[in-house]
């Protein structure tokens, strides 16, 4: 059996560590608690991160799409230029031209010309054409429909953005964790060391037997696996970290925040977290903008049974040569009416397939309704659970702790065999992780059941 009694820094070891980790798992008291104490790190992921930003491209071309289908009901300025190489056209000239050389012959004069060369249609035409729709009613429901998809595009923004702050935040909760308990893990390592060191002179001493030593050894193998695995994971999830912040991979972790900062409050029913979603979550805010687009798009098909009135001006120059000049110009206006009166049904096909497209977006909508509803209460009752167990957790920690510390004055006196205070110290060490563990598990919890029920305002756009 193992004597404590006889390593003073085996002793000091004992008496250290429940102190270390009971400010490792305490909760850390700040002098000004933040309300938001994640804020910062959401504000940076909503600015950098690459996916937001793929995002705002999208929503920026929407935005043109928009102004672009205003522009349709603004008149137009084009410019037609041709030269043409004509050959088996019509020349005017050739009949023109006999008739004067007659008149000619007949007043006994040349008022007449006869070198005309005229053709049909003429070499060279260049002509500028103003027009301007008076009523078309396509137009006021293609801006419409634009008008609607930039706001869906928008929302899609603002469900993306929602999605990054909830992925900051989780990830930094992986972070934080996986560095308390690397915390932890070091914390166990140094008294495996000393409890193994403790035992090999004991042995050597005779005082204890080899299954003691054995014992120490493997204890001492599982911190150091344990170790170098907490270790890992935290790498990874930096890294992960980074990702979404818009970091360099390897970037220096954040600084940890206080574990007081991170106690969150709940309501206790979910019915104030669901009509919070119902109404602020983004994505039904696109669906209701995509209904609007096919309603819009319904309006445009109806268009195609009703005509369409515009005026244009027309001014240019026509001959054999692109020039201008008194004797070559002219100017035309119109009045154009387009009405399609008959394509073989394909319109009323068309106003049949976009008037389903309205039917199936309020379908979705109200599918996703109940969706958003069952979300919020599944992650609301999830939270619930596991702010309970922070209790549960809380109280395993402190009887195992107390355990330690009772088997380690057994110890010191030389009453508690040396096995007895590594089954202690492990029974610790488990019921230590999981209070890091359920702490995080609480927090990140919550963090879900925000971001279903859309509680977090101030993602900025």
């Amino acid at each position: 059996m193992l004597n404590v009694r006889h390593s003073p820094t085996l002793k000091r070891l004992l008496a250290v560590a429940p102190l270390a980790l009971l400010t490792l798992l305490a909760p850390r008291q700040v002098v000004a608690q933040q309300r938001d104490p994640l804020a910062p790190l959401v504000r940076e992921a909503i600015e950098n991160n690459l996916q937001l930003a793929a995002t705002r491209v999208a929503e920026r071309r929407a935005a043109a799409a928009e102004r672009g289908a205003r522009g349709l009901a603004l008149p137009s300025l084009s410019i037609d230029s041709r030269r043409s190489r004509l050959d088996g056209v019509i020349d005017v000239g050739t009949l023109v031209n006999p008739a004067y050389a007659a008149l000619n012959k007949l007043t006994n004069s040349s008022a007449f010309p006869t070198d005309i060369h005229q053709t049909l249609p003429q070499q060279a035409e260049t002509h500028l054409r103003l027009a301007q729709p008076l009523f078309n009613p396509a137009i006021g429901a293609a801006r419409q429909a634009a008008a609607a998809q930039r706001r869906a595009q928008e929302a899609v923004t603002e469900t993306a953005t929602r999605d990054i702050a909830a992925a900051v935040q989780l990830g930094y909760l992986a972070y934080a964790s996986t560095e308390r308990v690397v915390e932890l893990d070091r914390t166990v390592l140094a008294l495996t060391d000393e409890l193994l060191r403790s035992s090999e002179r004991r042995l050597a001493l005779g005082l204890v037997t080899p299954d003691a030593v054995l014992r120490a050894r493997a204890d001492r193998a599982e911190a150091d696996q344990a170790l170098a695995e907490a270790t890992e994971n935290r790498a990874a999830a930096i890294r992960s970290l980074n990702l979404v912040l818009g970091r360099p991979i390897e970037s220096e972790p954040v600084a940890l925040l206080p574990d007081s900062s991170l106690s969150f409050a709940m309501d206790t029913t979910p019915d104030a977290y669901v009509r919070r979603a119902l109404a602020q979550r983004d994505e039904l805010a696109q669906s209701a903008w995509g209904e609007r687009a096919a309603s819009a798009n319904v309006r445009a098909t109806r268009a195609a049974f009703l005509p369409s009135v515009s005026v244009a001006l027309d001014y240019g120059s026509q001959g054999r040569e692109l020039r201008l000049g008194a004797d070559r110009d002219f100017l035309v206006a119109s009045a154009v009416l387009q009405w399609n009166v008959f394509n073989g049904g394909q319109d009323v096909a068309r106003r049949e397939q976009a008037q389903l497209d309205v039917e199936r977006t309020r379908v979705q909508r109200a599918d996703l309704e109940r969706q958003i509803a069952l979300q919020v209460r599944g992650a609301w009752g999830a939270a619930r659970v596991a702010n309970r167990a922070v209790a549960t957790a809380t109280e395993r920690e402190s009887a195992a702790r107390r355990n330690w510390e009772l088997v380690r004055r057994r110890s010191e006196q030389g009453s508690a065999a040396a096995l007895d205070a590594l089954d202690a110290r492990t029974t610790w060490t488990r019921a230590a992780l999981n209070l890091i563990l359920t702490r995080y598990g609480y927090a990140t919890r919550w963090v879900q059941l925000e971001r279903a029920a859309a509680l977090r305002s101030d993602l900025a756009r």
